[in-house]
């Protein structure tokens, strides 16, 4: 993504690339050095690294992109087990291995967060809270004087993201390319994640400050954006092969079977609320789908 961003810059907006930087904000070491080993020859005067945004200086002016980002964050997750409400733990069992065991909610935030949005279980129902995306906006906020901030999830809104088919919890893991329920099975090497509550993720981000622009589903955003027409001209070849392709991957981003269904946030600071929301053509489409 990083690429395309950079690439295209340089293409299309020589001016817009030479003042521009792009900071990825990266925690593994790991993923850095296959960033840097991919950036670097290219680009390496325009890209840095972080390991967090308390990293990065307040006052920029620019825009913070997350993509699949939000999903990532830990939850917690809760159930109602007999009529008392418990947190689920993982412990270790010197037999067993690792293990779930319930006891009392870790953080008073979680029974707030569940009355504030009027979020009530059943026994033997169970749902997922993150209290990390509260900070990670105060961060952002701190860091972005001027701007937007572009969130691309998969997940739902309030009501539907608590909805009863979805009490028994939407934690899953993803290991090797296949879906599984057993968030434990090999720790550290599966990727675990849960739907993103966006209802929540605008409240925390207009408490401290950011100005609410809009949101809309991928496939709307990107054919707002032009997906797919005269705009997209790259992906005109006379190569029948890339030609098929490239439409596929069309299909893939707007399919509402699929990537389609994610929802983008878009937050601004610093900007006029009308003039910045207008202006944005991604969501010329938005609430259609």
């Amino acid at each position: 993504l990083a690429t395309d961003l950079l690439d295209t810059l340089r293409k299309d907006h020589p001016a817009l690339y030479e003042r521009s930087r792009y900071c990825l904000v990266e925690i593994s070491p790991t993923l850095q050095a296959v960033q840097q080993e991919r950036l670097r020859p290219q680009h390496n005067e325009h890209v840095s690294w972080a390991t967090s945004l308390e990293e990065l200086p307040s006052g920029v002016s620019g825009a913070i992109l997350g993509n699949e980002f939000i999903d990532a964050f830990p939850v917690h997750v809760l159930q109602n087990r007999e009529g008392t409400l418990l947190e689920q733990f993982v412990d270790i069992a010197p037999e067993e291995g690792l293990k779930l065991i319930y006891a009392e909610p870790s953080n008073p935030r979680l029974k707030q967060l569940l009355a504030r949005y009027e979020i009530e279980l059943a026994p033997g129902e169970q749902v997922e809270i993150n209290l990390e995306s509260a900070a990670w906006f105060a961060h952002a906020s701190r860091v972005l004087d001027r701007g937007v901030v572009t969130l691309i999830d998969y997940g739902d809104t309030q009501p539907s993201r608590y909805s009863q088919r979805r009490r028994e919890g939407t934690l899953l893991a993803y290991y090797g390319g296949a879906v599984t329920d057993d968030v434990l099975a090999h720790p550290g090497e599966q990727d675990i994640t849960a739907l993103v509550d966006f209802t929540a993720l605008k409240h925390e981000a207009t408490d401290v400050g950011f100005l609410m622009l809009g949101m809309a589903r991928q496939a709307s955003f990107l054919v707002g954006l032009g997906l797919g027409t005269t705009v997209t001209t790259e992906g005109q070849s006379d190569e029948l092969t890339s030609a098929l392709n490239y439409r596929r991957g069309l299909q893939t981003l707007v399919s509402m079977e699929g990537l389609g269904r994610f929802h983008v946030l878009l937050l601004g600071k610093g900007l006029d609320p009308h003039g910045a929301g207008a202006s944005l053509s991604g969501l010329k489409y938005a609430g259609l789908l």
